[in-house]
């Protein structure tokens, strides 16, 4: 008993306060930085093709830090309740005075077999030290089956040259063996055959030691061993399970809010049926550049406002790395230089320069359909900028709307493509509704 409460004025001068304080930071920290993570997307993704193994790295990057989430906050609040029990011991140190209990509850085999004070604050102190190793333990998992996942995607797009596992149902699938292998619940029938001395044994465990270089397996899998072995395996599976498919739904959910394939967005407060329907009608906010703030993002692109008073109306179109084929395809049939050469005279050069630029707008005229209800733009002036509020990279053209009546109008971006067949094709990209007014 005197060793117990050593430890226990030990705990409370020393451990708790820097542990809540550590636990804490990192909670408020993994709770905000999906943010960041989201920004980055929408920073990104318009200047980079995002293959396969992009998207499995960014949903890796969520399940991690959502299962430190998790564990830091389980350890915080056990924390929390470890303290009350702690601070109401210390000041009852004598723990439960049955003689002001009635007879029957205080004989009774409930009171009598209940855990004392000092031994609800050992096995809370257990549980908080565990579930600061699970936090750690399963994030190293997940990074490894980031590393596995992302091994695989590279593979298949180094052999076939194509993003691998476009139907998210079969990544998924996919997923689930990998964790399974990684839990060891399939270990028994990979070392149930061959002698230890065998050729078989020694190549499975010449393996075993390779993949666990290759997948970082090597900093989790003996403390997960440990885990194991000392406790119940089905506790151990099913809480594995749980926890990891826990991080995962929420990673899913959250990245569903900007990213639509193999994804969803539940909000759990919202019970509305009629809102947000596939085909309904909407305006997008970030389509009006007086609406930006420095350090968002149109992502697409934008006009000057919802309400027009201007003789023109201010294009921006983001520079997307998915239009390069076509504008390559253009620059060469067109005759388009991105180099100048060396000419005798100035006017030369001035001769140059106004061709080489009416070949540009050429080009980005075949790239991009304006449309204003039905009126097409065919010959608009396109300059490549920088976005002053959102330091975006694109292209901006001034389109005349002196002549439209004030009424609502819809402006249509279409840009063309190349399909897999190299014939040129166009869809529809931006559509901003906005209104005029003398």
């Amino acid at each position: 008993m005197e060793n117990l409460k050593e430890r226990i004025a030990a705990f409370q001068k020393d451990s708790w306060q820097l542990e809540v304080f550590i636990s804490g930071g990192i909670v408020f920290w993994l709770f905000a930085v999906t943010d960041d993570f989201q920004a980055l997307f929408f920073e990104i993704y318009p200047l980079s093709f995002f293959t396969s193994n992009q998207i499995i790295l960014l949903f890796g990057a969520y399940t991690i830090t959502r299962a430190l989430l998790i564990g830091f906050a389980a350890n915080l609040l056990l924390r929390a309740i470890w303290l009350a029990y702690l601070g109401l011991n210390y000041w009852y140190p004598k723990g439960l005075n049955k003689e002001r209990l009635p007879d029957n509850v205080a004989l009774s085999n409930r009171i009598m077999k209940s855990k004392t004070a000092n031994e609800r604050v050992l096995i809370l102190e257990r549980w908080c030290n565990l579930s600061f190793s699970f936090a750690v333990i399963f994030a190293l998992f997940g990074f490894s089956l980031v590393v596995i996942m992302s091994g695989i995607m590279w593979v298949f797009l180094a052999i076939t040259g194509q993003n691998f596992l476009d139907n998210s149902w079969v990544t998924y699938g996919i997923l689930l063996i990998l964790i399974l292998l990684q839990l060891g619940i399939l270990d028994n029938l990979f070392y149930s055959k061959g002698k230890p001395d065998s050729k078989w044994s020694k190549f499975r465990n010449g393996l075993s030691r390779f993949l666990d270089i290759i997948t970082l397996s090597f900093l989790f899998k003996r403390e997960f061993l440990v885990l194991r072995t000392n406790a119940k395996p089905w506790f151990i599976y099913i809480l594995s399970t749980v926890y990891l498919g826990l991080a995962l739904l929420i990673s899913i959910n959250q990245i569903g809010e900007y990213y639509p394939f193999g994804t969803f967005n539940v909000d759990l407060f919202d019970e509305r049926t009629q809102y947000s329907l596939g085909q309904a009608s909407s305006i997008n906010g970030v389509r009006y550049e007086s609406n930006l703030k420095p350090g968002g993002v149109s992502f697409y692109g934008c006009i000057q406002s919802d309400i027009i008073e201007d003789d023109y109306l201010k294009l921006f179109v983001v520079s997307w790395v998915n239009f390069d084929d076509y504008l390559k395809q253009r620059f060469q049939h067109h005759g388009f230089s991105t180099t100048v050469p060396r000419l005798d005279s100035p006017e030369a050069y001035d001769t140059f320069y106004k061709k080489n630029d009416s070949l540009y707008q050429r080009v980005l005229n075949d790239l991009f359909t304006v449309k204003i209800d039905d009126q097409i733009f065919p010959d608009l002036t396109w300059r490549e900028t920088v976005n002053a509020v959102t330091k975006e990279e694109g292209y901006v053209t001034y389109i005349p709307i002196e002549l439209l009546n004030n009424k609502e109008h819809m402006l249509i971006l279409e840009r063309s493509y190349l399909d897999y067949d190299g014939k040129a094709r166009k869809s529809r990209w931006m559509t901003i509704p906005f209104y005029t007014q003398d």
